[in-house]
């Protein structure tokens, strides 16, 4: 009673409801139904009787010939128990559930007969025989359990599967959910001799070869001359024959306890039977869901690879191969981009030398932007933009086959995760996932702006300083000289005063004269102003050299981020 117990609250967490895609045998609604069934019957107080259950997988498995064969009294002189039997379908419908059971009078009624049957009251424990009737619409080739059929067949004690192998392929039989005590009845011509195949004696189910319309026919003979010895001995000969019997001496063994001590009752072993059916649909489900995972994560495996495939694809396409001596992709398109802004860039500032600064001081900034914007890779922008459009379309490819591959998986019932599906809309939705153009382009924008903003404009704040330092030490040099060849001048008007007289002109010279002679003076003006010149020439260049260093960092950083 604890393993039914626990068995039945196990398959809630294993089984699955039923649905299009899990079948009924498989779900977690039969097998509960049968477990419920089984707890109520060991629960019960009062005694019930042994079921037997005849199912035939088509009408051509000779099932009610074989019900006729069991329950026929071909001895007794009453016919009206053998006639009932064999008209029985005519007063009932020809596709249903009959259920003949053990009484004194015949009644009949929908669904059942009650006869007075010594078949049925032969064994320690009554018998019940309930009747599956095949129906007529059923495929031969497929053999598929109505619902209600299913039940009453794994609720019964000792469930009989009539199969016609012409009609019904064995293999197709045995890939179908059968009970675990289940007696497999196939209808053939039998021999004395004949010997189960090799390919079913690892079958767990108890497999009979049977021969009712064999048995059926000894019985009409029977009938026909019941006084006749021969025809007694050819009936006890052809019924014998047709391995009838062997269905009563499997149902004898099982309900005398003799044979088995260690089962204290019908009820027992028909719980152990039904809960290792029901272990082994929670088996064959667990198996299934991970025969199913693994053909999601080859899925996925594959689809990752091809997602890897391309990326590696994509970044050689638009980056290059990669090379040699750095073996990753990437470097030999960006470099080569940059080899040429570079050696643009540099005519132009070579050619910017310090007589063109003068004359436009105040656009060395607007000058330097109209060159990098003119030098800064611009057939590797234009060949960005063009892969970005091309990555437009293997994104959407991409997303359609992620989607796809999700409601595969949906629709089938299986991993159905609203927490996945919602978290991928949302990224989809989501306006970082779409791709612009510009997007591939985006670190050539974001790096030429790092140039112009701050070394663009600390070389137009160095040109400045350059030409003012440079001016106001040339007009320093000059007025020195000035000074210097005014004092000359000096000298001689002194003596000029002293001949005079004037003495305001004679305290002026005496207060400006620097004793220096006017080619000296004249010199030293010359000198200054080459000085003044030299300076701000390094000066500029020096500012140049920082805007180069700035350049190649910018340069490095700009391949870091395309790549990246």
């Amino acid at each position: 009673l604890t393993l039914l117990y626990k068995t039945k609250n196990l398959i809630p967490h294993i089984l699955r409801p039923k649905t299009s895609h899990v079948s009924f045998l498989e779900s977690v609604e039969f097998w509960d139904d049968v477990l419920a069934t089984a707890y109520d019957d060991y629960q019960s107080p009062k005694p019930r009787v042994a079921r037997l259950v005849v199912y035939g997988t088509d009408s051509s498995c000779y099932s009610e010939e074989l019900v006729t064969a069991l329950l026929s009294e071909p001895f007794t002189s009453d016919e009206v128990v053998n006639q009932l039997l064999h008209d029985r379908y005519k007063n009932h419908a020809a596709e249903g559930v009959l259920t003949i059971s053990h009484s004194q009078n015949v009644s009949t009624g929908y669904g059942f007969i009650q006869i007075p049957s010594t078949f049925l009251q032969q064994f320690s424990v009554p018998l019940q025989v309930t009747e599956l009737t095949p129906s007529k619409k059923k495929d031969y080739i497929e053999p598929s359990l109505e619902e209600q059929y299913a039940l009453a067949l794994f609720k019964a004690d000792f469930p009989v599967i009539v199969c016609n192998p012409v009609t019904t392929p064995i293999p197709n039989l045995f890939r179908s959910r059968l009970p675990v005590n289940s007696i497999v009845a196939l209808v053939s011509a039998v021999t004395p001799d004949m010997t189960q195949p090799a390919s079913l004696q690892s079958c767990q189910n108890r497999i009979l070869f049977l021969d009712p319309l064999r048995a059926i026919n000894a019985i009409g003979n029977l009938r026909a001359a019941p006084t006749l010895f021969t025809a007694i001995q050819r009936y006890q000969d052809e019924f014998i024959g047709s391995q009838i019997s062997s269905i009563t001496d499997i149902l004898r063994t099982a309900l005398d306890p003799r044979h088995d001590p260690l089962s204290d009752s019908l009820q027992t072993r028909t719980i152990l039977a039904q809960i290792r059916g029901a272990l082994s649909a929670c088996s064959d489900t667990l198996n299934s869901a991970q025969a199913e995972l693994d053909e999601i994560m080859a899925n996925v495996r594959a689809f990752s690879s091809e997602i890897q495939e391309t990326r590696l694809r994509v970044c050689g396409e638009v980056f290059g191969g990669p090379r040699p001596e750095h073996n990753k992709w990437g470097t030999d398109e960006i470099a080569e981009a940059l080899r040429i802004a570079e050696k643009n860039m540099k005519s132009f500032m070579v050619k910017f030398t310090l007589w063109r600064l003068l004359w436009r001081v105040d656009e060395v900034s607007c000058s330097v932007i109209a060159a990098v914007n003119q030098t800064w890779c611009p057939e590797l922008e234009k060949k960005l933009i063009m892969h970005a459009g091309r990555l437009v379309s293997l994104q959407d490819k991409f997303t359609t086959q992620t989607f796809s591959i999700l409601q595969h998986y949906q629709a089938k019932d299986l991993f159905n995760s609203a927490i996945l599906n919602n978290a991928l809309q949302q990224r989809r939705d989501s306006l970082s996932y779409e791709l612009s153009p510009t997007m591939l382009a985006e670190p050539l924008y974001r790096r030429k702006s790092q140039l112009i903003a701050y070394p663009t404009m600390q070389l137009h704040v160095g040109g400045q300083r350059a030409a003012l330092g440079m001016s106001t030490g040339i007009l320093a040099s000059a007025s020195f000289g000035w000074l210097g060849w005014f004092g000359w001048l000096s000298n001689t008007a002194l003596d000029t005063s002293i001949v005079t007289g004037s003495a305001l002109l004679s305290s002026l010279t005496s207060t400006l004269n620097l004793g220096v002679e006017p080619g000296t003076a004249i010199g030293f003006a010359a000198f200054g102003s080459l000085i003044s010149v030299r300076w701000a020439v390094g000066k500029w260049e020096r500012a140049k050299k920082r805007w180069w260093e700035d350049w190649m960092r910018i340069c490095q950083g700009l391949e870091r981020d395309l790549k990246v």
